[in-house]
């Protein structure tokens, strides 16, 4: 079952599969950990519900508005990779933080830093995927299925763990996960386009496109 999400060989030397999958288990594996453990972390330190939803509320708001912020910066410079290596860079640096702090004001400082960054790379990865795929993006949801398989295997993972241990140890493996996807990074460069049109493109000319067709439908 494993081989068939693997794509054909024929494409091996030109899609780096490993490494564009490894980007999405670890980023979703990130997701399986903090989505429904964070909120136990903080009460476990002495949040009381109320703080928690603002924790929260921080997470949801840089969901919002960081990926069109960062997007457009994307769009400017061309350097996507780069720029998706610096946001999840800094998301590690400024995650680190929750190691010092627990108390409201620093930690909902700390998650507006990381998360502007870490909100903001899945959707410009997205768009690296489907350049290296060029006129393989049909086989996108092989890559992409590796988010799942992460944050399947994080949830259950992690919930066994934290039944034998305690939940503090979630800051440090969250940690360690944001390290590994900016590894992860380092070794892709940027993906080969074939021609840069800086023409006007009607948004319905946009969306017939085949790699945006496969990418909504996976």
């Amino acid at each position: 079952m494993l081989m068939a999400l693997v794509l054909p060989t024929t494409n091996v030397a030109r899609i780096p599969y490993w490494r564009l999958s490894g980007f999405y288990f670890f980023y979703f594996a990130l997701v399986g950990a903090l989505s429904p453990f964070l909120g136990l972390y903080l009460s476990d330190i002495g949040f009381t519900a109320y703080a928690i939803g603002l924790v929260n509320a921080v997470l949801m708001g840089t969901k919002i508005v960081a990926p069109n912020l960062w997007g457009w910066l994307c769009d400017y410079t061309g350097k996507r990779l780069l720029i998706i290596l610096l946001g999840s860079g800094l998301a590690s640096v400024f995650f680190a933080g929750l190691f010092f702090w627990q108390n409201l004001l620093p930690i909902l400082v700390i998650t507006f830093l990381y998360s502007f960054f870490w909100n903001a790379v899945l959707s410009q990865f997205d768009t690296v995927t489907i350049q290296y795929l060029g006129k393989d993006s049909h086989r996108y949801s092989q890559i992409r299925v590796w988010g799942s398989i992460g944050f399947i295997f994080s949830v259950t993972l992690l919930g066994f763990l934290f039944d034998l241990f305690s939940i503090r140890y979630l800051i440090p493996i969250a940690w360690v996960l944001l390290i590994l996807i900016t590894i992860n990074c380092l070794f892709l460069s940027e993906p080969p386009i074939s021609q840069k049109i800086r023409s006007s493109v009607s948004c319905k000319t946009i969306v017939k496109q085949p790699a945006v067709i496969a990418f909504f439908a996976a």
